[in-house]
């Protein structure tokens, strides 16, 4: 008889494959830096300051993605944050101008906030029970550890080979 997953070791794993993919692409922006302020000849201020306006809505509007998880549920707010995520880094990568890379970013930050760890910590602590709680969110965040280990070399990689 094959073995079932739990349904907890389920939403561990997708929790943790959704923050590797998401906080290991925003971790490896700053290796951009170099290649797409030069191409684009802006500086690296503007660059800069579009990777900063991103941590900086991520932080800002967590407590109210997460509100709005709760309100309206995380596969709701999940895929609205997949969507305007995967769309600011549609802009970036198609900026010509500095301006387009500050929009990119705010959409990026915001697109995070709805696909960080605020809403999917919320989920799987909200489905584990209390005495499997902390190594439920422990094992969860393991996956956005493991993106922020692995998106640098894969993306230094990537740009080494195929361009930003």
């Amino acid at each position: 008889m094959i073995n079932r997953m739990s349904p907890l070791t389920l939403k561990i794993i997708c929790g943790g494959v959704i923050l590797a993919i998401a906080v290991g692409i925003r971790q490896s922006f700053g290796l951009f830096l170099d290649p797409v302020s030069t191409t684009l000849q802006i500086g690296r201020e503007t660059f800069a300051l579009s990777i900063g306006l991103i941590n900086l809505l991520w932080g800002a509007l967590a407590p109210f993605t997460g509100a709005l998880s709760d309100k309206f549920g995380l596969k709701k707010v999940a895929i609205f944050g997949t969507i305007l995520y995967s769309l600011g880094i549609y802009i970036f990568s198609n900026s010509s101008y500095g301006y387009e890379l500050i929009i990119g970013g705010l959409i990026v930050g915001a697109g995070l906030s709805g696909l960080g760890f605020t809403v999917i910590l919320g989920a799987v602590g909200k489905f584990a029970p209390p005495e499997k709680r902390g190594t439920a969110l422990g094992l969860t965040t393991m996956g956005g550890s493991i993106g922020m280990f692995l998106g640098i070399p894969v993306s230094g990689t990537l740009i080494e080979s195929t361009g930003w």
